[in-house]
């Protein structure tokens, strides 16, 4: 692997985990309510912003046992 595609990786997987924190913000701000039957209504973003930000930290947490395994080399 070459430099450019791990610090690409690592840029990717920062964009990732900031949009799963707006998207989970954006569902507590504005979208998460109970009905009168006692039900929680939620949108698209909960599931967005969990998907986005667990597949962020999977990459980042990658990009660093990259570059142990590569500084130990």
């Amino acid at each position: 692997m070459n430099d450019k595609f791990i610090t690409g990786s690592l840029y990717i997987g920062l964009l990732l985990v900031a949009a799963g924190v707006l998207f989970i913000s954006f569902e507590e701000i504005f979208y998460r309510h109970i009905d009168q039957n006692g039900a929680i209504r939620e949108s698209i973003f909960l599931p967005m912003g969990t998907a986005s930000f667990v597949t962020g930290f999977i990459i980042i947490v990658v990009f660093i046992i990259t570059k142990i395994i590569k500084f130990k080399k």
